[in-house]
């Protein structure tokens, strides 16, 4: 387990790694944090290595819409509705295949590149041949409430 920084990177060697795992941090980046996040994951992986990450899917922007417009906010959801308060441009975005990403309206702890994010398979599937081949996408679903992206580093 290693804790890391809010950007790359990562004080460990090329091809260090067999599998790496993020859980719930995709969810919350941006896109260039993302991508260079998976720059850096595919340079710590050993070839053949396995990456799997976690993002929101479209749900997410449905819930902030019912949060919003349910007329009874829950602090802890003031964020959330917030950043995705352009619902119908962020639908559109999302069935384009688009990274969609919204900051959210003010400073957080964590600080700037950080909000929410839900990211389409049809954008991993673009995007990710780059570096993986294997892909695997498993859609967000009640028991993961976050859609799984799975690669193998190219050998």
């Amino acid at each position: 387990l290693v804790k890391i920084n809010m950007t790359p990177p990562i004080q460990h060697p090329d091809a260090s790694f067999d599998f790496i795992m993020a859980y719930s941090v995709f969810s919350h980046l941006s896109e260039e944090l993302y991508l260079q996040w998976i720059a850096e994951f595919s340079r710590l992986l050993r070839p053949g290595g396995v990456l799997a990450i976690t993002t929101r899917g479209r749900s997410i922007i449905r819930h902030a819409k019912d949060i919003a417009t349910s007329g009874e906010m829950p602090p802890h959801a003031k964020g959330l509705a917030e950043a995705f308060h352009d619902w119908e441009r962020a639908f559109a975005e999302f069935d384009r295949g688009q990274f969609v990403y919204r900051s959210y309206p003010r400073d957080t702890v964590i600080g700037s590149g950080y909000g929410e994010a839900c990211i389409p398979e049809s954008y991993f599937k673009k995007h990710w041949p780059e570096y993986f081949s294997d892909f695997l996408y498993f859609p967000e679903n009640v028991h993961t409430g976050q859609a799984i992206a799975v690669g193998r580093k190219r050998s």
